[in-house]
């Protein structure tokens, strides 16, 4: 056991690679259509546009903070304009 220090001095660990703070990479509001599907999401914020659930409970039902569901909303919004437009 004596050998540890000497040898941990010539061979160090080596550190741990620090994570950035808001790296890089899709918000939970740009992944949410892939996770869950554009049909759940619609039938979510149908919900809450009817004022069946509070825009907490989105945030339950998805997963996700007040700021990602109110950023998602407008996804959805989008994706269905898309759709009724195409209709």
């Amino acid at each position: 056991l004596q050998w540890r220090g000497p040898w941990y001095e010539r061979n160090p660990l080596p550190s741990k690679p620090k994570r950035i703070k808001g790296g890089t990479g899709p918000s939970p509001a740009q992944l949410a259509p892939t996770k869950f599907g554009m049909a759940y999401l619609s039938l979510v914020y149908s919900a809450y546009w009817s004022d069946v659930v509070s825009l907490g409970e989105v945030g339950d039902l998805i997963g996700g903070k007040s700021k990602t569901v109110k950023s998602l909303e407008q996804t959805v919004r989008k994706r269905l304009r898309k759709v009724a437009h195409a209709l």
